[in-house]
């Protein structure tokens, strides 16, 4: 992490979809997206969606599901 995001290599931008209070499960959303542009040129790198589920998935479960395809990646 930088101060300043021109002394930055990567920026990374976090899209979580229409977070919502369910009664049941709590924080839940309908998707998550983060993507990695290089900074100086704009050019994007890699995008990282959360998997499907059946049931609209909590927000941290959106948050780990991409954090596990980050692992795979690298």
């Amino acid at each position: 992490m930088v101060d300043n995001p021109a002394d930055a290599d990567l920026i990374a931008a976090l899209s979580i979809g229409t977070v919502r209070f369910d009664p049941v499960g709590g924080w839940i959303a309908d998707r998550g997206i983060l993507q990695f542009q290089e900074a100086k040129t704009g050019t994007m790198v890699a995008v990282v969606r959360a998997n499907k589920q059946a049931i609209t998935p909590t927000v941290n479960r959106i948050v780990s599901n991409m954090i596990s395809e980050i692992e795979e990646l690298y």
